[in-house]
């Protein structure tokens, strides 16, 4: 299913005009919200980067589209994931000899910090192996290549969904919503066949409350 046949089934199904443009874009930001949340929660693109160390300093920029790190390897070492808390106690204490960073606590969406600090600059200290972010669906032919075609309708029933809600249709709204939750366990028993999705649980968030 493409782009525009994802906005077409929408638009259709909550009986609105293609031409109310702020409707239209209000639902192409669902359908692309709804697979960005998916992407992330099933772990559907996983990729590797290089990461960039500055001599003495403990930030350390990610990848923009990162969402989750899965792990980061320094030559034969894998960098070992703690709390700030721990961070901090780590740096204030001192305590650590190495040649290098062994130690790194996520510091908001964008940095990461590193134990010991970096000795040298190097623009490939270090290889980040992540969950990435897919690229917005924006020309009318884009389709997210990520999920099998089958469960496509996903992404618009969750946008029906929200804008329904919205529009106080709650008949729709629920409809949709039950739709969505149908494909998305089908979409999670197949990635568990697949061996993509493991023992990771899931909050479904469904009309009028979770499950």
């Amino acid at each position: 299913m493409t782009f525009l046949e994802m906005q077409t089934y929408a638009l259709h199904r909550l009986s609105v005009s293609s031409s109310e443009s702020g409707f239209v874009t209000q639902i192409k930001t669902l359908i692309n919200q709804e697979r960005y949340r998916l992407a992330a929660r099933y772990r559907l693109k996983q990729t590797t980067a290089d990461l960039a160390f500055v001599d003495d300093q403990q930030y350390v920029a990610l990848p923009t589209d990162c969402t989750e790190i899965l792990s980061i390897q320094r030559v034969n070492t894998t960098l070992q994931p703690v709390t700030m808390e721990r961070f901090s106690q780590l740096v204030m204490d001192a305590a650590v000899v190495a040649d290098g960073p062994i130690y790194y606590a996520r510091d908001g969406v964008a940095n990461i910090r590193v134990y010991p600090v970096p000795s040298e600059t190097d623009s490939t200290g270090a290889v980040i192996y992540y969950v990435q972010r897919p690229t917005a669906l924006t020309a009318d032919g884009d389709t997210p290549a990520e999920f099998p075609a089958e469960f496509h309708d996903l992404l618009p029933e969750r946008a029906i969904a929200h804008v329904a809600l919205s529009e106080e249709e709650p008949g729709l709204a629920q409809a949709a919503a039950i739709r969505a939750d149908q494909l998305e366990m089908q979409f999670r028993e197949f990635m568990n066949r697949r061996g993509g999705v493991g023992d990771r649980r899931i909050n479904l968030n469904v009309y009028g409350g979770r499950r």
